[in-house]
């Protein structure tokens, strides 16, 4: 990505398959602890970076899928960085999917320079509920570890920097209510000191969230309202400039239309 200045502070989009990066803005009102505006510093300007990434998220084991993730292998200009945003075999054992991103020829595209897996999110799926939709105990274990993640509820949040861009990366928490994100939980307390931490970063230009559950969706209903993360989530994405948030989850591709909401509206 390319240094920018003057664009929308957030974004939030949902996403079926492959979504390459698009710059809009979020909408709420929300009640949350009080928040004061941090003294950001602003990136030390060079010779632009630029860099691109691909995203995939509920991708499931099949054909199509295959298919998604050869396409991004065979995208040129090449694309630097796949970025996993969660839900991926739909089926109790973990070793599909990870012979999809083998067989595709991407595993590669998720790792970083050190060699470990960057970008991956935790999805509702990698929560063993007793469903077959979901991974059962050993599928949890064999995920866990094939992304040196951790088999704990909740608490598979880091980030990492590309360039001039931050990536944060939140685990929402499971289905039935493992680990929901919420103001308070540990994905709540990372997200604020990580943001916070990267506002003091002048290298950084990009501040990227990547999460599964949806904080807005239109299919308004049932499974797909998370209020709990909307109010949680977007006062902290304003608060720091968070430029970008994208998410899976609902399966259809959305995008926010621009909002800009002052800080004094949650104090």
């Amino acid at each position: 990505m390319a240094s920018r200045r003057n664009v929308v502070p957030l974004a939030s989009v949902m996403i079926t398959s492959l979504i390459i990066a698009i710059l809009l803005s979020g909408l709420m009102n929300s009640q949350i602890p009080t928040l004061f505006a941090p003294s950001i510093i602003e990136p030390a300007w060079g010779p632009s970076q630029s860099a691109s990434f691909a995203l995939v998220g509920d991708l499931g084991c099949s054909a199509d899928a295959n298919q998604t993730l050869a396409q991004i292998n065979a995208t040129t200009p090449a694309i630097d960085r796949l970025l996993l945003l969660g839900d991926y075999s739909y089926r109790p054992d973990w070793k599909c999917f990870q012979n999809q991103l083998v067989g595709q020829g991407v595993e590669d595209m998720v790792r970083g320079v050190d060699g470990s897996f960057k970008g991956v999110v935790v999805g509702n799926h990698e929560y063993n509920t007793g469903s077959s939709e979901n991974l059962n105990a050993s599928g949890r274990i064999d995920f866990v570890n094939y992304f040196g993640l951790v088999n704990q509820n909740g608490v598979n949040n880091y980030s990492f920097d590309y360039n001039d861009v931050h990536f944060t990366i939140i685990d929402t928490g499971g289905e039935t209510g493992q680990a929901t994100f919420s103001v308070g939980s540990k994905a709540y307390q990372f997200l604020l000191e990580d943001l916070r931490k990267s506002a003091e970063n002048a290298r950084i230009d990009w501040r990227i969230v990547l999460l599964h559950k949806n904080a807005y969706s239109s299919p308004n209903t049932g499974r797909n309202s998370n209020a709990a993360i909307r109010d949680a989530i977007h006062p902290l994405l304003d608060l720091y400039n968070v430029d970008l948030v994208i998410n899976g989850h609902a399966h259809v591709y959305e995008r926010t239309v621009r909002y800009q909401i002052q800080l004094w509206q949650w104090l």
